[in-house]
């Protein structure tokens, strides 16, 4: 509901709701959880309506456009009513008593104090710092961050089932002595001990250019609260991008850092086969072994019907006898 959106949205999030029914605060400024799961109207529209919203643009509101989104024409003409009824009866509080005057002026510039526990650590420092990604995962695989310029998205494994949040631009110090090319979070309620993931991020091939650094030259870490960690990061290029994977299996700040040879090559190089050379050397009709049936040739006839015609020759001439 657009019409009373930020009061929805207030006594769903503040500190009674949350200590009762364990909501979640929304991030301040701009956020898709804010647009998607909230019930702002200008975040709503600005979200679907421009592609620059997550870096802090987008439009504003009126009370005609959210009650014409909730209760159509007649709802516009109904709500007008109502508030044409309300300011006049506020003008006759105004001239009737003095404390009511106080009362209302003290409402009308009244600003909600900032929940402390409700500001994203995306600070609103730059193009880009207010991006925050929230989506919802029931059985693993391939979460994709959307609009997210670096990092793109991240392969749990099969039976997770949690919200995941993507801050695009962390607080979290980098490493001593190392030069990060941005630091993010990864955030998941119910993750499984031990269990690889598997987080894409993608560089413009440009910005290393820039900096004097190749593809090769960048890798993942991810930081225990302790101790940063080197993670197993590959990279392959696609057109004018670096495209990286990096396993993990915990999910707190990370950070892109620039390291020689930090990253290895996702694409295997084959090693050519060589065709068969054919074999020159003469191969023989005959075979080695001939068995003697094969190598024989058929005997000619001839002696037999000799010999047959000898013996019919002397069985007449003693006949005779």
């Amino acid at each position: 509901n657009y019409t009373f959106g930020t009061i929805i949205d207030y006594l769903k999030t503040n500190v009674v709701s949350r200590a009762l029914f364990s909501t979640e605060p929304f991030p301040s400024g701009n956020s898709e959880m804010k647009a998607i799961y909230g019930n702002e109207f200008a975040h709503s529209m600005s979200y679907v309506a421009r592609d620059d919203y997550l870096d802090g643009h987008g439009y504003g509101s009126s009370f005609i456009l959210e009650t014409y989104a909730d209760f159509g024409f007649l709802g516009v003409i109904i709500f007008s009513v109502l508030v044409g009824v309300f300011l006049i009866y506020v003008l006759h509080l105004l001239k009737k008593s003095r404390m009511s005057r106080v009362i209302i002026l003290t409402v009308l510039t009244h600003e909600s104090p900032v929940d402390s526990d409700s500001i994203s650590s995306s600070k609103n420092t730059g193009s880009g710092n207010y991006a925050e990604y929230l989506r919802s995962v029931t059985n693993g695989g391939y979460v994709d961050f959307g609009t997210s310029p670096v990092v793109k998205g991240v392969t749990l494994p099969e039976g997770v089932s949690s919200k995941v949040v993507l801050i695009a631009k962390s607080n979290t110090p980098a490493p001593k002595g190392k030069e990060a090319y941005g630091i993010f979070e990864i955030n998941i309620d119910k993750y499984p001990t031990g269990e690889k993931a598997v987080i894409s991020f993608t560089i413009p091939l440009a910005d290393l250019q820039k900096k004097g650094f190749t593809e090769k030259d960048i890798c993942l870490y991810h930081f225990d609260g302790e101790v940063w960690t080197k993670l197993p990061t590959t990279y392959k290029v696609d057109g004018d991008k670096a495209l990286y994977e990096a396993e993990t299996t915990d999910f707190s700040p990370f950070a892109i850092m620039y390291e020689k040879d930090g990253a290895v090559s996702a694409v295997v190089s084959e090693t050519p086969v060589e065709p068969e050379q054919p074999n020159d050397e003469p191969v023989s009709d005959i075979p080695e072994n001939p068995s003697s049936s094969e190598s024989q040739e058929a005997e000619s006839p001839a002696p037999v019907l000799g010999v047959m015609l000898g013996a019919l020759g002397a069985a007449v001439l003693m006949r005779r006898k």
